[in-house]
């Protein structure tokens, strides 16, 4: 991220990943329509700038959508902290059927 803000080779290759990564929580979230979208593993590390990041694109391609905007995709989305094994943790929460919650 902090290449981004000098290096323009940096900011379209982010914007082209982060354009990506937006472009799956948007299929996650339509195919499956979950409360949350939790995003886990080592891009977790990047920490807040990350998901301020993915937020804004998220709302910037819900501008011209009502649908996206409907769906508030950007308010969904949560950063799990790093090395937390939420894939496990689902699992769990799924085989004893509190996933409600």
């Amino acid at each position: 991220f902090a290449a981004a803000r000098s290096d323009e080779a940096a900011r379209r290759a982010l914007g082209g990943w982060l354009d990506a990564l937006a472009h799956a929580v948007q299929i996650v979230a339509q195919t499956l329509d979950p409360r949350w979208v939790l995003v886990s593993g080592g891009i977790s590390e990047v920490g807040a700038p990350l998901l301020t990041a993915l937020r804004e694109t998220l709302r910037r391609r819900a501008r011209n959508s009502a649908f996206l905007r409907e769906l508030a995709l950007d308010e969904r989305c949560l950063l799990v902290p790093p090395g937390l094994d939420i894939a496990s943790v689902g699992a769990c929460l799924t085989a004893l059927g509190t996933t409600e919650d």
